[in-house]
């Protein structure tokens, strides 16, 4: 599929089962605009699947310090049902940490069950830089990175 926008989706209505997501919500300004257009296009029993980053104690020194994107921990949460054009970036890794683990906004998303979030003590990848940046790590390490970073999961 081309690149399109979130809040605009070019899809049929119900024209979906699942909507998976990686590495996107936390670039939503506006997380119940885009649930509104994501609703429209699942269909009754569809999932959306979110992968995001998590914040935790282990991980906010990598994202906090070296990544380019604001961890964004005390920037408002957008509850705005729509968002006006034009749409500029917007990055705020911390959020999906913020809704799903800390519950900022209770009863968060309104008329939608969340089944299941498990967070995860990722930084092997803001340090390997991203899918953009070089990495700080030679590859050979990613193995025993991910070992240790499941050792400190919740």
């Amino acid at each position: 599929m081309p690149t399109c926008d979130g809040y605009e989706l070019p899809l049929r209505l119900a024209s979906l089962l699942h909507l998976v997501l990686f590495d996107v919500r936390h670039h939503l300004q506006a997380p119940n605009a885009f649930l509104r257009e994501a609703r429209r296009m699942l269909g009754p029993a569809g999932r959306l699947i979110l992968f995001e980053p998590y914040i935790s104690w282990t991980s906010y020194p990598i994202y906090g310090l070296l990544h380019h994107e604001p961890v964004a921990w005390r920037q408002a949460i957008n509850r705005a049902e729509s968002l006006p054009r034009p749409r500029d970036y917007y990055a705020a890794p911390g959020n999906a940490t913020r809704l799903f683990f800390r519950y900022e906004i209770q009863g968060w998303p309104e008329g939608r069950q969340i089944f299941h979030a498990q967070g995860f003590s990722c930084f092997h990848y803001p340090f390997s830089g991203g899918y953009s940046k070089p990495a700080f790590y030679p590859a050979g390490w990613l193995e025993v990175l991910q070992r240790f970073e499941v050792a400190l999961s919740l």
